[in-house]
């Protein structure tokens, strides 16, 4: 069974189960270094309330002894400089605190079934200790200045040829690049951003699906709609609700 690590800062609670098909072994962040002596999972998953420098340290060190091992970020702060930060430092995924588990267990399990697909591809094992995958590739420059572009502007329309611009790269080598380091298109991974945006605006009772969409930068309620199940699994409206229950 796919094991995933939580590393969680002291007072966070992490301990609810997300229903995830995984064994879960849960670190505070004191017992961090020792643990990375043995660490053996195939993902990690970062959860800090307040202490985002020493959660992206660990990030950093997990990336840099296990380069193949996906993170998950999760911190109650979330700023441009924060986010840039924890992708650049190779988060695979990034959530607020307080946050949905149900939104948490969707992207862990999208993690897990494309390891288990790539595993039965290769007929290789889960990896395991340093040496199991490729080595580590810090995020260029030009990546993490079409990053910080694309947080600058959730609310309005960016296209590719903008995004190259940004990073001083061909659309053709932009893309390449972007997707060998965060696993995802660059249009892929803006859409996910504007959508963990609108999700912070769907926590606003006052504020409709449709201004939510609106203040997200979509240009009409069903690509909203249907660009946020494909994200996050499930409807606008449902994400609502789930909250209203939290």
């Amino acid at each position: 069974m796919a094991v995933v690590t939580v590393f969680h800062e002291h007072g966070c609670d992490c301990l609810d189960p997300w229903g995830i098909r995984a064994e879960r072994k849960e670190i505070a962040f004191g017992g961090a270094v020792p643990a990375l002596e043995e660490f053996d999972a195939e993902v990690a998953v970062i959860l800090c309330d307040r202490d985002v420098e020493r959660a992206l340290w660990l990030l950093q060190a997990i990336k840099a002894r296990f380069p193949a091992t996906p993170v998950v970020f999760i911190t109650a702060l979330s700023s441009e400089e924060v986010v840039t930060q924890a992708f650049k430092g190779g988060a695979r995924d990034y959530f607020r605190i307080p946050f949905d588990r149900r939104l948490v267990a969707n992207s862990l399990e999208r993690i897990l079934e494309f390891k288990r697909a790539e595993r039965k591809t290769s007929g290789q094992p889960p990896p395991t200790g340093s040496g199991g995958g490729p080595a580590s590739r810090p995020l260029p420059d030009g990546i993490a200045r079409a990053i910080s572009l694309m947080e600058r502007n959730l609310a309005n329309t960016l296209c590719l040829d903008e995004l190259a611009k940004a990073g001083y790269m061909s659309k053709y080598h932009f893309c390449r690049t972007f997707k060998r380091h965060l696993g995802m298109s660059p249009l892929q991974f803006y859409t996910s951003r504007r959508i963990a945006q609108a999700k912070e605006y769907l926590r606003e009772p006052e504020c409709t699906i449709s201004r939510a969409a609106f203040r997200s930068g979509f240009n009409g309620l069903s690509d909203f709609c249907r660009q946020f199940k494909k994200v996050t699994g499930i409807t606008p409206k449902s994400y609502r609700k789930a909250l209203e229950l939290a």
